[in-house]
């Protein structure tokens, strides 16, 4: 094999290099050269071709940074207490609802996080949109830098930006005394004062008072009542015969006696008896049937013609009462005739004699 000679390894390093040259003069005769002083870029778009990892989060001068920065309250406190952070804005034109998140990552080891950032509406603001606000806790001595707080807000037209808030530092004491040495042991803390909320015991006070007063008025009107039902004299009970007889002359002239039907007629002249009985007797006659009534009054061995009387009387009012018989107009008027003679042939003459004003008046109405 014939070894290659300089001309041939000359010859494609040649072409290669005359390709790249003729390749760069095209490429310069096509771009037009720029001047400063023919076509000056404009500030955005030369701060854009500068720097394009920043083009969203530089803004003009009119809507640059509102000056973020942080409230720490209170600005000195003992290991683990509560801090709350708040943030605020320099620039006063500047309304909380234009932002839309901020975020923080405390180190664990330092800090607490007892609230993330948040709206504090029940913050009296003089009107304005209500501030946002986080709270933490340190766990650790000197003077700590509070986390590094993102804040991510957006401008009129819409466009989303977001910077940092780290000036914030807060003073953090121990818990030992400034002599005590690190390995002894710390005394025993002061008791925490506890506070009492008493509100429950005047509840319970005020309801006492008032089931007494309540308890009071009660018996108040009791005791009254009692005078003036004790002031009301007593109207004497009518005896069995006469409480039946007039109240057999007051049923008797009831507009459903007077007119009709007969079933209301037989059933208040039957009751009128039937309580009558047992008054008179003490057996429970208007509960019974007909048939029991007149076993318990056969029991007391009353008189055979008081007793047919009697039977007759009751079995012809259930008759007309459970029946679709129906009695004649001239019955309805004599039925009470007959329940007053039952009354009249049960009833004592020393019963129907005087027994006071208003009795004899009675007696002399219905005794006929």
């Amino acid at each position: 094999m014939t070894p290659p000679s300089l001309k041939d390894f000359l010859k494609p390093t040649c072409t290669i290099g005359l390709r790249t040259a003729l390749c760069g003069l095209l490429l310069a005769a096509a771009v037009p050269a720029r001047t400063p002083a023919a076509s000056p870029p404009a500030p955005a778009r030369g701060a854009a071709l500068a720097k394009p990892a920043q083009a969203q989060s530089v803004r003009p001068a009119a809507a640059a940074d509102p000056g973020f920065y942080l409230e720490v309250h209170p600005r000195s406190v003992t290991i683990g207490e509560a801090v709350t952070l708040h943030l605020r804005a320099k620039d006063s034109n500047f309304q909380p609802d234009r932002i839309d998140q901020i975020t923080f990552d405390p180190d664990e080891k330092q800090w607490h996080v007892e609230a993330q950032w948040r709206r504090d509406w029940q913050s009296k603001n003089d009107g304005k949109p209500s501030p946002w606000y986080a709270t933490l806790r340190p766990f650790d001595t000197g003077t700590l830098t509070i986390p590094t707080t993102r804040v991510s807000y957006h401008a009129d037209d819409g466009v989303t930006t977001e910077t940092t808030v780290t000036t914030a530092t807060l003073t953090v004491k121990s818990i030992r005394p400034a002599d005590a040495r690190q390995s002894a042991l710390m005394p025993l803390r002061e008791p925490a004062p506890v506070p009492r909320d008493l509100g429950w015991l005047w509840s319970v006070l005020l309801i006492v008072a008032l089931c007494g007063l309540g308890g009071w008025l009660l018996l108040r009107w009791w005791d009254r009542r009692g005078t003036r039902a004790a002031a009301v004299p007593a109207v004497p009970e009518l005896p069995p015969g006469l409480w039946a007889l007039r109240e057999l002359d007051q049923r008797s002239r009831l507009p459903v006696c007077q007119s009709g039907p007969a079933k209301p007629i037989f059933s208040h002249v039957s009751e009128v008896v039937r309580l009558y009985l047992g008054r008179r007797y003490g057996v429970q006659a208007i509960d019974m049937t007909t048939l029991e009534c007149l076993h318990a009054l056969h029991a007391l061995h009353l008189d055979e013609e008081v007793l047919r009387w009697i039977k007759e009387f009751l079995e012809e009012c259930d008759l007309i009462k459970f029946t679709t018989h129906e009695a004649s107009r001239e019955r309805w008027r004599t039925i009470w005739h007959d329940a007053r003679l039952i009354v009249k042939m049960t009833t004592p003459e020393s019963e129907l004699a005087v027994h006071g004003a208003g009795e004899a008046d009675v007696a002399r109405e219905v005794a006929v």
